[in-house]
């Protein structure tokens, strides 16, 4: 008899709050989920695991970045208007985000005008967030010829929309892109040894709403 176990991740929403998002470049809502590393039997999770840490999901592109509890003064139980959710969990987001927020209107009237190392920092910051889902993605499929297929469909569809969508307000050009992808390379990540600068482009040049 074979017995299939092991441990996997478990994610369990704790509730609902207003935050910024790098990659929509504004104000949203994000759904806040406790993260933990559970046993499972022929894939059913046995409890909710280990708590290995907290994240917050963007209602609006889905991505997920790190996260704690007490970001927030609440939680709230249900996805809300945007205000409903600031005036309950994070009445002040606008002080709190007052810089970033400055900046990006700056980025929406002219990106020339935004300092070299800022602009710099603002192209690597959505590579870095989307990493993980890469990574993610890639550990979980055997690369064959087929494979390598479903890996090229799946960065059109999922990645390369939601980094134009966040670069494009910086209008960045081929050599920044590459500039962005080459130390996630470096790094053996599995995003810069698959994302290619020429879709990335090409997605970047269409009217965002069908770049999405």
């Amino acid at each position: 008899m074979i017995i299939v176990w092991g441990t996997t991740e478990v994610e369990k929403r704790l509730g609902y709050a207003a935050d910024f998002c790098p990659i929509c470049r504004d104000l949203r809502g994000f759904e806040s989920c406790r993260v933990g590393m559970a046993g499972h039997l022929y894939g059913v999770h046995l409890g909710s695991g280990r708590r290995v840490g907290d994240i917050r999901r963007c209602l609006t592109c889905r991505i997920a970045g790190a996260t704690t509890p007490e970001s927030y003064v609440s939680l709230a139980r249900r996805p809300a208007a945007l205000e409903e959710l600031i005036d309950a969990t994070f009445p002040t987001i606008r002080s709190h985000y007052a810089r970033r927020l400055a900046l990006e209107r700056q980025v929406e009237a002219d990106p020339s005008r935004l300092p070299a190392e800022l602009r710099s920092q603002y192209i690597d910051e959505p590579f870095r967030l989307i990493a993980p889902m890469a990574e993610e993605f890639f550990s979980n499929v055997r690369i064959d010829g087929y494979m390598f297929g479903v890996g090229r469909r799946w960065l059109r569809r999922t990645i390369y929309p939601k980094l134009a969508r966040a670069l494009s307000p910086l209008q960045p050009n081929d050599s920044e892109i590459r500039a962005a992808i080459d130390p996630l390379k470096s790094q053996k990540a599995k995003l810069g040894r698959r994302a290619k600068v020429a879709p990335i482009m090409r997605f970047l040049a269409l009217p965002q709403n069908e770049a999405r």
